[in-house]
């Protein structure tokens, strides 16, 4: 669909490729090459529609990229030269495929590979080299590392002796060397028993295996090596019959030229257990992950449908979901509470209480969902749906959805219908003084109010959530921060009738990254100091950020009469389509229906970096600084800003008011054209 072929310094960023009529992107014979925030699909029955195709170039970056294709979610191939790829979702498809190479007897070579932190799904293969016997050439020096693969049929598989051909093809001697690999960090679950395929030429075999920082154990996979030398790194594995040799700390048998089968208890994934763990550590919770290879290290699985859970969508599942997490909070082991997929749980309000006794991962694969009346919610429980609270070292993952059902509360809201009086609405998903937070890979639609509230919380990772609500939608705002330090945010796309984030009293060292947000009222700092409150926001970046249709792009906000800071912040990076205000900062804010009384105190605002900052504005003040008179905003910097009017609407203006500012690079339009102290 889209070949690009002999570039140099080129970049491919912000589309989605759909339902090619082969390959959907590939990129030949090109140099310094950077590919980022791809959204590639076709139905996974949809034959060749591999998603990026790689040959003969180098010095290329993948980053951010999700793929759902029919094929190869990545094929790198022939002259493929320094390839990094990070933070990518592929899945169905065939996995990340290094070749096919050396096909038909010709040379073929790959050097400098490096796939790090991807997440598989349901794929054919998950980290794959395959090469044609005959072939010539050299694949080596390549990564793969910090991946987690969800009932993928072959996780690790090397084939040196690849033949795609109806009839078989004829043995050969010479083959594609392949050399120096590393395999590092690798979890998750194996459709079939055989995790591990290491199969290598007989005549040119393969070296410089290496299996690193794993753990092995599970429940009946296997492992396959012919003629790999290999070597293993922080790697154990108990295997309880083999034969009369002694395999214990082995993943397959160093025998060259011979073709050996292990069978074993496997699983990879990052480890802190000991040696000598076998598949009776997981007898202590309801069973392994579905019957599949578990590669949670020595965790127990507690499935909410054998603690009495439906998931019909109907049925009240409130009772086994929390049934299944007190006993899972209550293990000495590293546990799972998992919502299984391909089901509808309805859930009404529920508190799932910390500390727990070890660490707790709560595993959505299916869709929890909220009732569908307000009539389920009492006046003690109206402010939240589901909270986790108290809880050290939780993981919430899995990839399914979490449905508030907000319809019914939008209807009734005040904003929608002014005649209505304003009442409470119920955040979809809290996390309540939580330390050690993970959150993770989930889609979280039409929330009562907020999606995702994170509260008093400290080192928190918020990472691949997909965020959804109607554009018309009142005060669902997609990630809310408060009273919380050590915050991280990366790779979400927000589409929300509110705030796609907003950032309140008590943040500090909050990092957002590789955000896609609108429609909505974009990122905002604030409200900050309302009702005469004190409040302190301090040392954010909010960086690598796309904004569409939305009302404000980078926005800090503080109502008069306030007290506190918002200091040490920086928007950077940001591109802005089609935004009502693109830099704004109000420091007079006042959400109420008659004008409020002029008040002298101000939260201060100070040290505010905005900076490589480009796109459009839907009004004609792209830039508008709106500060105290007695409190003015300083240390502001405007660095490398360019800011246009949708469709040629006429020149971009500032306006600044009590603002102390500086310019640094091109700013567009000039800063502050219209000053005034007031």
């Amino acid at each position: 669909m889209v070949n690009i072929g002999k570039h140099f310094i080129l970049k491919v960023e912000n589309l989605k490729v759909v339902n090619s009529q082969q390959i959907q992107i590939s990129v030949e014979d090109c140099t310094d090459v950077k590919m980022s925030r791809l959204s590639i699909t076709a139905p996974e029955t949809a034959p060749n529609t591999d998603g990026i195709h790689i040959t003969r170039s180098r010095d290329v970056q993948v980053t951010d990229c999700t793929i759902k294709t029919g094929d190869d979610c990545m094929s790198i191939e022939d002259g493929t030269k320094n390839l990094h790829v990070k933070n990518m979702v592929c899945g169905p498809g065939h996995g990340i495929s290094i070749g096919s190479l050396g096909d038909h007897n010709s040379e073929a070579h790959v050097n400098n590979v490096t796939v790090d932190n991807v997440r598989l799904y349901g794929t054919t293969n998950g980290a794959r080299i395959k090469t044609w016997q005959g072939g010539k050439g050299s694949a080596k020096n390549i990564v793969f590392q910090n991946m987690v693969m969800d009932n993928v049929w072959n996780p690790i598989i090397i084939d040196q002796n690849y033949c795609d051909s109806s009839t078989p093809c004829k043995q050969q001697k010479s083959a594609v060397e392949v050399s120096n690999l590393l395999f590092k960090n690798i979890r998750g679950t194996s459709a079939s028993e055989e995790a591990i395929v290491l199969h290598c030429s007989n005549s040119v075999p393969c070296h410089g295996i290496t299996l690193s920082q794993s753990h092995c154990q599970g429940s009946n996979a296997k492992s396959t090596c012919q003629n790999a030398e290999w070597k293993k790194s922080g790697v154990s594995v108990h295997c309880p019959v083999v034969s009369k040799i002694d395999l214990e700390l082995m993943a397959c048998n160093v025998l060259l030229f011979s073709a050996y089968v292990v069978v074993m208890s496997f699983f990879l994934c990052s480890v802190h257990a000991k040696v000598n763990m076998n598949a009776s550590s997981l007898t202590n919770g309801d069973d392994s992950l579905r019957g599949k290879s578990s590669l949670e290290s020595k965790k127990a699985v507690f499935d909410v449908r054998k603690h009495g859970a439906y998931g019909d969508g109907q049925h009240d599942d409130t009772k086994a979901l929390s049934k299944a997490w007190a006993v899972a909070c209550s293990s000495l082991q590293p546990s799972i509470v998992l919502v299984p997929k391909g089901k509808r749980y309805l859930t009404k309000h529920i508190t799932l209480s910390g500390p727990c006794k070890s660490s707790i991962t709560f595993m959505i694969e299916g869709t929890l969902v909220a009732p569908p009346t307000r009539s389920d919610w009492s006046k003690e429980t109206i402010r939240h749906w589901i909270m986790f609270n108290g809880v050290i070292g939780l993981t919430v993952d899995g990839g399914g959805t979490v449905d508030g059902n907000g319809k019914i509360w939008w209807q009734n809201s005040c904003k929608t219908n002014a005649k209505l009086a304003c009442t409470e609405s119920p955040t979809a998903l809290t996390f309540y003084s939580c330390s050690n937070l993970k959150v993770e890979n989930l889609k979280l639609l039409n929330s009562q109010q907020i999606h995702m509230s994170v509260e008093d919380c400290t080192n928190v990772r918020i990472s691949g959530l997909t965020i959804t609500a109607p554009g018309t939608s009142p005060n669902t705002d997609g990630i809310h921060i408060t009273r919380s330090k050590n915050v991280q945010v990366t790779g979400c796309t927000i589409k929300t009738g509110d705030d796609c984030m907003s950032i309140e009293d008590g943040t500090e060292n909050l990092h957002v990254k590789n955000m896609v947000c609108g429609p909505g009222h974009g990122i905002s700092i604030g409200s900050l100091g309302d009702h005469n409150s004190e409040a302190h926001v301090n040392n954010v970046t909010i960086g690598t950020v796309r904004l569409y249709g939305t009302t404000n792009g980078a926005r800090i906000k503080t109502w008069q009469g306030g007290r506190g800071y918002a200091k040490y912040i920086v928007f950077q990076n940001m591109i802005m389509e089609n935004v009502w205000n693109p830099v704004i900062i109000d420091q007079n804010y006042c959400d109420s229906a008659t004008p409020c009384k002029k008040q002298t105190s101000a939260v201060q605002i100070s040290n505010v970096v905005f900076k490589n900052i480009r796109g459009t504005s839907a009004s004609k003040e792209a830039i508008k600084l709106d500060c105290s008179r007695n409190v003015p905003c300083q240390g502001i910097t405007l660095n490398d800003v360019k800011l246009t009017v949708k469709g040629g609407g006429g020149d971009a203006k500032s306006t600044c008011r009590n603002a102390k500012w500086k310019k640094s690079g091109t700013v567009v339009p000039q800063p502050c054209a219209s000053t005034t102290t007031v």
